[in-house]
Parts: C-alpha cells; sequence; structure tokens
C-alpha cells in the first residue's frame, strides 16, 4: 500500500510491502467438547458422520449423510470466530501431513458456477440417487447456504469463509439422512475401524475454550501413550493456547 511521509522538509509517498497470509500453514479441526480433543491426544482420530444440506438451486437440493472430518484452513489470528460456530476446542495440524493422507480442499460452487450445467442433465427425479452415482459430490460444498445444527437448520451461512479440507474414508457409502437417524450410533461406531493416522509431530496447535481447561488437558497429554516420551509431552504442552488470550490479543 501507499503511505504519505514528511522527509528532507517535503512530503513524499513510499510503498511500503506487507506479506499477509490468506491462508495458513495449519489446518484447525474443531471440537465442541473437551472429550473429543481428548481423544484425539490419545491417538485417535476418526471420520464422523455428518448430515450435509446441498441446496444450489430448486432441482439441485437435499440432504446427503457423508463419512468425513473436516478441518479449516484459517489463520490463528481468525480462529475466535469460527470457535463460536464449530466448538472452543481445537487442534491444529500441518499441510505437509494433511496432504499425505488424503485431505483436500472442498469445492464450493454456487447457482452461477458453470459446473452446474453440468450437473443437472444428471440429475434427474431423485437427488439422493444422483449423488450415489456422483461420488465427487462428497468434495463439494455450497458457498452459501444452510446446515443442520442441533436438529435444525441455520440461517444461510457463507461456508466459503471456512476454507474448508475434507477426509472422507475410501469406499464409504454416503446415507440418506432418515436411514442415519434410525441407526446413528451404529453408523458412527463403524467408523472406528477407519482412523486418520497422524503422530505428534503433525501437531502444531492445541486450542482449548477456557484457562481453566489447560490443566486438565496437560494431565492427559501426560497420561496418553501416544506421547512416547517426556520430550514430545513436553513439546505438547507447549503448543496448548487457548481462545481466551487469543481474543484478548485480537
Amino acid at each position: 500500500f501507499m503511505q504519505l511521509t514528511y522527509l528532507s522538509g517535503e512530503f513524499r509517498v513510499l510503498k511500503l510491502s506487507i506479506k499477509m497470509n490468506i491462508s495458513a500453514n495449519t489446518l484447525f479441526h474443531f471440537a465442541s467438547q473437551r472429550r473429543f480433543l481428548e481423544s484425539i491426544l490419545r491417538g485417535k482420530l476418526i471420520p464422523r458422520y455428518c448430515v450435509e444440506h446441498f441446496e444450489i438451486n430448486d432441482n439441485l437440493k437435499g440432504d446427503i449423510v457423508i463419512p468425513m472430518k473436516c478441518f479449516c484452513d484459517i489463520p490463528l489470528s481468525q480462529i475466535y470466530e469460527h470457535t463460536n460456530t464449530y466448538g472452543k476446542f481445537a487442534i491444529g495440524f500441518t499441510k505437509e501431513w494433511a496432504q499425505k493422507v488424503g485431505i483436500t480442499p472442498v469445492i464450493y460452487i454456487h447457482n452461477q458456477s458453470p459446473q452446474i450445467q453440468d450437473i443437472l442433465p444428471k440429475l434427474g427425479k431423485n437427488f439422493f440417487d444422483f449423488c450415489n452415482k456422483n461420488l465427487a459430490i462428497k468434495y463439494i460444498k455450497p458457498y452459501y447456504g444452510k446446515m443442520w445444527r442441533n436438529g435444525k437448520l441455520t440461517k444461510d451461512t457463507c461456508f466459503y469463509n471456512e476454507r474448508e479440507w475434507r477426509f472422507v474414508p475410501k469406499n464409504s457409502q454416503l446415507l440418506k439422512k432418515s436411514t442415519f437417524e434410525e441407526k446413528k450410533d451404529e453408523y458412527q461406531n463403524s467408523l472406528k475401524t477407519s482412523p486418520i493416522s497422524f503422530s505428534p509431530k503433525d501437531i502444531k496447535y492445541i486450542i482449548i475454550q477456557e484457562e481453566k481447561n489447560r490443566s486438565k488437558i496437560i494431565n492427559i497429554i501426560k497420561k496418553s501413550n501416544f506421547f512416547p516420551d517426556s520430550d514430545s509431552k513436553e513439546l505438547a504442552i507447549s503448543k496448548i493456547f487457548s481462545v481466551e488470550h487469543i481474543h484478548l490479543d485480537l
């Protein structure tokens, strides 16, 4: 940008260059409860079936249930807003690890996206059948729309702000919302055999809700066999940051 500066008795325009990261070198996975973060710190990063409301236009509209693990490509400085929606616990992983295990950015589309013209002729009358025949839908998300939270559709959200990356287990099936809700626990438990492999060195940040949670998370790390020795445990403890402090520093 340009800055007007007074030098040697006259005003001069100086060009200044500041590098600002739009995306991060870290992918954050958010958790709504501390126990979910604790499970990851024991080495268990397991996908879950999530109900996705897919609404691009009146024809391309419906609910599908996708097995996945979601991550956000956002800088640490922007994490506060996301914790209000997805949970005040999070864990940050390196992008190098993410790419190695098959985590990939989703494709955002809207009603005027050129891809829609390719999709509509194949759609037919049954949205779910279309999704099952076109499994790339697992990696597509509306640019803007509603989502299911606590059994209700929320107000419209700009999903693009999430900069989502997604892991979907290979050969996994999509489900109808009604089918999934009949046997939720059974379907979720079936994914325990498809954990995402990671190691302590793949973790960059451990995000907690408030400072009062720090001692509990430290104890989990100290007792966890996932961290093989005292050095790796101490390194993990040094990566703990609280949303409370991040927000105060913004």
